[in-house]
């Protein structure tokens, strides 16, 4: 009957409605019988335009509420556009509409005319990205690793939430501002090369360390890589990158480097202990063996000087007048010249093998007190040969007497200083060695005129590879190990340089070193 009411209207209107290129609904307000629907709208239902006529509305709302809103609504302002609604089919499958409706009139009776349109599609396309967003966010918000976004101009627009739990501000306080402060000046550069790599090359690039400042101060090591955002012109819009904290791992690496470098510190003292003991029973047995061929020399010395006056004093009472020879006179003169220059000979190898010996100490390995000059002056007979004629040695001694050590060990230190500042200076020159006392300090400062050490260069003067020589950095151990046996007397090393004007080292360690301070295998 109702589809009747309406076939009674002209045949122009029906042509429209079913023409109508969107599907189109017209439904008693009251109850919501629907009194015409257009082929369209019927596919909707899963059902036949004639199929659909005569049955109601709420019949097919997947939730009777969206009709009572709806009703409301269009009570309120005449009509609606764009309304969501959830529908069911015939075959119970639910399905998205967008409805426009306006309340009317139609032959005495308050209808709706509705036009819908079929968004199932679309609101399954929106629902997966909707899930996929939460994947992805589930997967940034959870990562151990740091998801950012910045500008070309370094500035964060994102910043992923665990931020906060590696560097401890709060995001709010990341985005927004830029990265550049947050990094160490010393890496800086660094970032702005790495940066500017992904922007010429339009590739990701990674392996990237650097340090970022934490909250509380505190630097912490990254690792990052990052890879470029484009708009459709090409025109870069974001850089997107990931940071891992590797604090903990750099901090490994470094006490490796650092246990490494012990090691071949300790090994080299070793080294060097063994061959100081080899040295010192090698003098021993040198000194013992030069000291019989030595007294032997002395012996017919003093005995060729007692003859040479026996003679003089025999020519001059037996024959006065040979005394005026003056053949006779250049004959005496030679020999005693030569008594003299066996005499200064004998002494110099004397003096040599006691100094080798007072060096060398073998004897002295454990903690015993000894006279600090005279291990100096022992180290200064020993390398002699390299001052002579070039460098001229002062010696400002103070009054410091006897003192509790390990006296080889010192004298190894007074040795590589010593021949350092020999090869710091070119040319003529001089060393300065004073001694003094401190407090309960002795203190050995050793200036010399040398070429000096630069100021980069003088924080890691007593790492193992350090040396300086013809003024370059080569590998050397000495300065190590006399840093390495100052720590082990309880003393230290400092050291003040001016490149053009030379260095001063001053060593520091107590008077008195307690026995059993110092491991003796050293």
């Amino acid at each position: 009957m109702a589809r009747r009411r309406l076939a009674d209207d002209s045949d122009e209107v029906r042509t429209i409605l079913d023409a109508a290129p969107f599907p189109l609904l017209i439904s008693r307000l009251s109850d919501g019988t629907v009194l015409y629907a257009n082929e369209g709208l019927a596919a909707i239902a899963n059902v036949t335009a004639a199929e659909l006529t005569g049955k109601r509305t709420p019949d097919f709302y997947a939730d009777p509420t969206d009709r009572q809103a709806l009703l409301e609504e269009v009570k309120r302002a005449g009509r609606v556009s764009n309304y969501e609604l959830r529908l069911r089919e015939s075959g119970g499958q639910e399905r998205w509409a967008l409805a426009s409706v306006v309340a009317t009139r139609l032959r005495g009776e308050d209808v709706l005319v509705a036009g819908l349109n079929d968004i199932t599609d679309r609101k399954a396309a929106e629902e997966s990205l909707r899930h996929s967003e939460q994947r992805f966010r589930g997967l940034v918000e959870n990562a151990n690793d740091i998801i950012y976004l910045l500008t070309p101009d370094g500035v964060f627009t994102y910043v992923s939430p665990n931020w906060t739990d590696v560097l401890g501000h709060d995001v709010s306080e990341v985005v927004g501002t830029n990265f550049a402060p947050r990094v160490h000046p010393d890496d800086l550069d660094r970032c702005y090369v790495f940066l500017n790599a992904v922007l010429e090359t339009g590739e990701k690039q990674s392996g990237i360390e650097y340090r970022v400042k934490h909250k509380d101060g505190r630097w912490r090591w990254h690792t990052s890589n990052a890879s470029c955002l484009k708009d459709r012109e090409g025109n870069v819009t974001s850089f997107v990158g990931i940071a891992r904290d590797i604090t903990e791992k750099k901090q490994a690496q470094l006490d490796l480097e650092l246990a490494h470098r012990e090691l071949r510190e300790k090994e080299v003292q070793l080294i060097q202990s063994e061959r100081m003991a080899v040295l010192g029973r090698l003098v021993r047995g040198v000194a013992h063996e030069i000291n019989s061929p030595i007294g032997a020399i002395r012996s017919m010395r003093d005995t060729l000087s007692a003859a040479v006056a026996k003679l003089q004093k025999h020519l001059g009472e037996a024959a006065p007048e040979s005394m005026q020879d003056r053949t006779l006179d250049v004959i005496l003169g030679t020999i005693l010249e030569a008594d003299h220059v066996i005499g200064q000979g004998a002494e110099r190898i004397t003096e040599i093998v006691n100094s080798l010996r007072s060096f060398t100490r073998l004897d002295e390995a454990d903690l015993k007190e000894c006279d600090i000059h005279e291990g100096i002056d022992s180290t200064l007979t020993l390398i002699d040969h390299e001052f002579k004629g070039r460098v001229e040695v002062l010696k400002e001694y103070g009054e410091l007497g006897p003192i509790v050590c390990y006296p080889r060990r010192l004298n190894q230190v007074f040795l590589n200083i010593l021949r350092n500042a020999s090869q710091a200076i070119d040319g003529l020159g001089a060393i300065t060695i004073r001694t003094f006392e401190a407090g309960n300090e002795i203190r050995v400062a050793i200036r010399d005129t040398g070429r000096g050490i630069s100021k980069e260069h003088l924080e890691s003067v007593f790492e193992p590879s350090f040396t300086i020589k013809d003024d370059r950095i080569g590998t050397g151990l000495g300065l190590s190990i006399c840093y390495s046996i100052m720590q082990q007397h309880k003393g230290r090393i400092e050291v003040e340089s001016e490149v053009g004007k030379g260095s001063v080292f001053t060593i520091a360690f107590p008077r008195n070193l307690r026995a059993g301070s110092l491991p003796k295998s050293i």
